[in-house]
């Protein structure tokens, strides 16, 4: 971090996701998401501040037996600031063994089905989050770090059974922004180096 920067040693995101799909008539289905989290430094006693939010609403329409198209409105901080912003959402079967899905615009995935138990990836994504600090530790009523990235990466999943995953992930991130906010007030921002990143995730699931 610059010098005069905000100090951060270490922050904490959890989210929970909660999706229904309704069949709203033979080709379309109704779509609404909820996805509740905290975003903190865990430093103080957890305020209203530490809490985030997001949500989904569209309609999704099966367009053939391979293909789906949807729209709709999902309210997220992927760019830092919570915003609404419509979305498209595409999903294709292109063969058997290949398939392309996402939600633009924070991202777009290919995969490959090698067997059963095993697919390849290529994914381009945009993420971020609000996170809140400890007040007396950053001299502030409301400290607030929005963070934003960018990455492309080539992915790996192991499906261990149909309910059980393991992703790992190896890219680049082209996009790194910090913002730092007391409140409404911008402090300051910068943009971090573009770095290669590594990461791995569990996943619970169809």
């Amino acid at each position: 971090l610059p010098v005069g920067g905000p100090g951060l040693e270490r922050l904490h995101a959890v989210e929970l996701s909660m999706i229904m799909i309704d069949s709203v008539s033979e080709p379309w289905k109704m779509v609404v998401a909820v996805l509740p989290g905290i975003a903190s430094d865990l430093e103080a006693p957890l305020s209203s501040h530490d809490f985030t939010f997001g949500a989904v609403f569209g309609f999704v329409r099966q367009m053939s037996r391979t293909s789906q198209l949807g729209t709709g409105v999902v309210y997220m901080s992927n760019f830092g600031e919570p915003i609404p912003v419509p979305f498209l959402y595409v999903d294709w079967q292109v063969t058997p063994r290949l398939s392309t899905n996402g939600i633009l615009p924070t991202n777009m995935a290919v995969a490959y089905r090698v067997n059963r138990n095993l697919d390849l990836g290529l994914a381009l994504q945009i993420d971020g989050t609000r996170y809140h600090g400890n007040p007396a530790k950053y001299d502030a009523a409301n400290p607030l770090l929005k963070y934003s990235e960018g990455t492309v990466s080539p992915s790996v999943r192991v499906h261990l059974s149909p309910w059980l995953h393991v992703n790992v992930e190896g890219g680049y991130a082209f996009y790194r922004r910090f913002e730092f906010f007391d409140g409404g007030h911008k402090a300051f921002s910068f943009d971090l180096k573009h770095k290669e990143y590594f990461r791995t995730g569990l996943v619970i699931g169809m």
